[in-house]
């Protein structure tokens, strides 16, 4: 049961997207740089998308196979966090995107939808912190054409330079750079749910769907912390509609 008591009425979670670049080591002057992109819960009802850029030199991949990098879902989170550690003293870049569901609940309900929303993020990334690897490996959730379309246009709107830069599904499972970078994007989703239930003061589980925990907690989330939840999601609808007889829109007012 969820301790309504320990509840504090009013707080808001970000509202924006924000980027933020973790590890700087990388002098753009230097040769045979690769960057690899991919997300941390991009499915979750609860909480943000988190999207990671890691570049690093060619020569540097052998070690971070030392490491044991491989794709985040792999791999044990004590792992993941020990790889990460690592990887904030090593020679490379990590930049970050946390995307709240504010944000999410727009791109989807005006029909722009996830694909189109990673995309743009990507480039954003590319853009803010001039990204200068000689490719660039994307990891992409379906539709590689679509994808690379959403890619060719806002890196025709941001005015940067085309990149070389390869698409595919299950890239982490083909490239290093991209694993490194799902590693980096699950460490930091799961250190947003865990402040998560710090601030509401209960436990909201995982985030996902399908886990008993989150799916108990949406509708006191959705009361008192609507802020924490995408509401776009079917999940929010169909529980609100199962557990109250009312549509989502009424539920909130």
């Amino acid at each position: 049961m969820i301790n309504e008591i320990s509840i504090s009425m009013g707080l808001k979670y970000m509202s924006e997207l924000e980027y933020e670049i973790i590890n700087n080591k990388i002098i753009c002057s230097s040769v045979g740089l690769q960057a690899g992109v991919d997300e941390a819960g991009r499915g979750p009802v609860i909480g943000p998308m988190i999207m990671a850029l890691f570049e690093t030199r060619v020569e540097n991949i052998p070690r971070l196979e030392e490491l044991g990098v491989k794709d985040s879902k792999k791999l044990s989170p004590s792992i993941r966090k020990k790889i990460f550690n690592e990887l904030i003293n090593h020679e490379n870049r990590i930049i970050v995107a946390k995307i709240p569901p504010k944000i999410i609940d727009e791109w989807v309900i005006n029909g722009n939808g996830l694909n189109a929303l990673e995309a743009h993020v990507t480039v954003e990334m590319i853009r803010k912190y001039n990204v200068c690897s000689d490719v660039i490996y994307v990891d992409v959730p379906s539709n590689v054409t679509s994808y690379k379309n959403y890619l060719a246009r806002y890196i025709a709107e941001s005015g940067i330079d085309d990149k070389n830069i390869r698409v595919d599904i299950k890239a982490e499972e083909k490239w290093v750079v991209v694993a490194t970078a799902s590693i980096i994007a699950k460490v930091i989703r799961d250190k947003e749910i865990e402040n998560i239930k710090k601030i509401i003061g209960f436990d909201v589980g995982s985030g996902y769907p399908s886990d008993p925990r989150t799916k108990a907690s949406l509708g006191i989330l959705l009361r008192e912390f609507p802020d924490f939840v995408r509401k776009s999601w079917k999940t929010v609808k169909k529980t609100i509609k199962s557990e109250t007889n009312t549509t989502l829109d009424n539920f909130l007012q």
